[in-house]
């Protein structure tokens, strides 16, 4: 009795070990900007799409957004361009469960 109590303690422990750090992480707000920042920085713009979002986004060097695209029904692939018009061009993911390497990417 004594090693089934001993058992069912040590297994709710090792549960709560490993779902609080998982729920801390998903309870955060995503953060957009630049966390430490240097003079040596190059002067200009940063494009980046996060994977985990269907957004881009462009910031400067203090990590505010300059423009923000939101409107993609996919997550991102491997590249982002913004054209000297203004437009952008973004990869995004394709789900194929038949080829898995060789990068993230598949659609325009």
């Amino acid at each position: 009795m004594y090693k089934m109590v001993r058992y069912l303690i040590d297994s709710i422990r090792i549960a709560i070990c490993l779902l609080l750090p998982a729920a801390t992480i998903l309870a955060q707000t995503p953060t957009v900007g630049v966390l430490t920042a240097s003079p040596d920085m190059a002067p200009g713009y940063s494009l980046f799409a996060p994977n985990a979002t269907k957004n881009t986004y462009l910031i400067d060097n203090c990590g505010q957004v300059i423009q923000q695209w939101g409107n993609s029904n996919y997550f991102p692939g491997s590249a982002v361009y913004l054209k000297e018009d203004g437009s952008l061009i973004r990869t995004c993911r394709v789900s194929n469960s038949n080829f898995v390497l060789g990068g993230l990417g598949g659609r325009v």
